[in-house]
């Protein structure tokens, strides 16, 4: 069974975010949560890039790609508290995120 709906799947595809309200536990994003922080405070993390679609600025910069390669955001796709791997593995189509990674 998919843990999204067709139209949480579908608003996805859309709209570019998904909003999973107590998908991940609080133990895990306060954790994400700070490194997120630490790494917008390091000069040079913030490249240009993002979509101002959806964000009502002109223009929007990202973080450098090293939050997606940390403990942190591993910790909340992969441990077995958090809905988050569950959630991007249905939207690649995959049943667990392992397979949708190619663990």
């Amino acid at each position: 069974e998919n843990i999204l709906s067709r139209r949480q799947i579908e608003g996805f595809a859309r709209e570019g975010y998904l909003v999973l309200k107590s998908a991940i536990p609080k133990v895990l994003w306060q954790a994400s949560a700070a490194r997120v922080l630490s790494e917008l405070a390091t000069p040079g993390a913030i490249v240009p890039g993002g979509s101002t679609a959806n964000s009502g600025f002109q223009t929007l910069g990202k973080l450098d790609g090293k939050y997606g390669a940390s403990r942190e955001m591993s910790e909340l796709l992969t441990d077995p508290q958090s809905g988050l791997g569950l959630a991007v593995a249905a939207l690649m189509n995959e049943k667990s995120i392992k397979k949708a990674v190619g663990g």
